[in-house]
């Protein structure tokens, strides 16, 4: 059967729109859009080329496809808005670092003091040093003995040899007969083994034409000290004393950073209850009297002479010491109505009437019972 040739053009025609492959020459020659292809394109707003991926579109439910020839839009980039661009996680905190100054290198680490430096120790201590016999010697020859001497002039470097070499050729005096040695705050401190010779020192006048010269004093006590007096009177309680220490000498040992003239208490001395050393002293003021001491006492050295000793073995035991009674010498107050400050909750009531000296007598702080005999109590003066 043939078809006119009207009718065989509209099968060709509708053939064509329906994808069968059949078309006129015009319908195949049009480019058609790439499909499943790589298409590059510009991205003006992002500033660089980036490759897109274009897949078949899908049909219609017409059926009906885009018209071949027809360009795909590639995708379009959302404008930023003034927000930064998206860059690596670690980028925006490389550029931080490198504009960022570096921090300063940390201080190296000081190093601890080592032992006994002067800033671990502290920087000054009351000690009390009792009269004795053998300090009242000493003082007694120094005083009359002895001369201090000072370089006068324009204070040239002179030696101890030099203050002997002029004692002996200027003065004629043997070198037997003294010792010279240095001394502070003056420079030289001469003693005589008689004197005689002494005094033709301080007589003699004043050496001429030598490289230097010597201005002679007598030696004092006073000399560097400042003049005070203690004013308290305290009655002590030392707790934790091990029986092998039980004295006097160990107590002003233990006492020495405050206190003088230490004497046994009457109860104490009894021995009868051997809980609290009870001593009785002079002190600059209460309130240096420690609550508490570390007395160390050494071991006895068993070891052989010619062993190297490396350590002094010791035992340590912690003793308490308790004011148990205060006569305060001081001046009298203007009036009977003053009174001191104090505990009024350990403070005994009845001796505030004195005026003078005051008296102020204090409880157990431990809170234990004192026994069947009372503390012992200050005399009077």
């Amino acid at each position: 059967m043939s078809l006119p040739p009207a009718a065989f053009r509209r099968v060709v025609s509708i053939a064509g729109a329906r994808g069968t492959g059949i078309g006129t020459a015009s319908a195949v020659a049009r480019p058609r859009a790439p499909t499943g292809t790589e298409a590059h394109h510009d991205d003006g707003c992002c500033g660089r080329t980036s490759a897109v991926h274009l897949r078949h579109p899908a049909p219609s439910p017409a059926g009906r496809v885009p018209r071949a020839g027809t360009p795909l839009s590639p995708p379009v980039c959302k404008p930023h808005f003034g927000s930064p661009r998206r860059e690596p996680p670690d980028a925006g905190q490389a550029r931080l670092m490198t504009n960022r100054p570096s921090p300063p290198p940390s201080p190296p680490r000081r190093a601890s003091p080592p032992s006994g430096h002067p800033s671990t120790r502290p920087v000054s201590e009351i000690v009390v040093i009792p009269r004795s016999a053998a300090l009242n010697a000493v003082e007694e020859a120094l005083s009359s003995l002895a001369l201090v001497a000072m370089v006068g002039g324009t204070r040239p470097p002179v030696s101890s040899v030099d203050v002997r070499a002029q004692m002996e050729s200027f003065y004629n005096i043997s070198a037997n007969a003294f010792t010279v040695s240095r001394y502070s705050p003056e420079d030289f401190l001469a003693c005589f083994n008689n004197r005689g010779d002494l005094e033709e020192v301080v007589q003699a006048p004043v050496p001429l034409g030598t490289p230097f010269y010597l201005v002679w004093k007598r030696w004092r006590r006073q000399s560097m000290a400042s003049a005070g007096a203690m004013r308290y009177k305290v009655l002590l309680g030392l707790k934790g004393m091990p029986a092998h220490t039980w004295s006097t000498d160990t107590a002003e040992r233990i006492l020495g950073s405050s206190c003088a003239q230490i004497v046994e208490a009457p109860q104490t001395a009894a021995r009868d209850d051997r809980r609290e050393f009870f001593v009785a002293a002079w002190c600059i003021h209460p309130m240096f009297i420690p609550q508490q001491k570390i007395v160390a006492v050494s071991e006895p050295d068993l070891r052989a002479p010619q062993v190297i000793q490396s350590e002094l073995p010791t035992l340590r035991y912690l003793v308490r010491i308790r004011v148990v009674e205060v006569q305060d010498w001081n001046a009298p107050p203007p009036s009977d109505d003053d009174e001191s400050p104090g505990d009024s909750d350990r403070l005994d009531q009845g001796n505030r009437g004195n005026t003078w000296p005051r008296r102020f007598r204090y409880g157990n702080a431990d809170g234990e019972p004192s026994g069947e005999a009372p503390d012992p109590q200050l005399g009077p003066g």
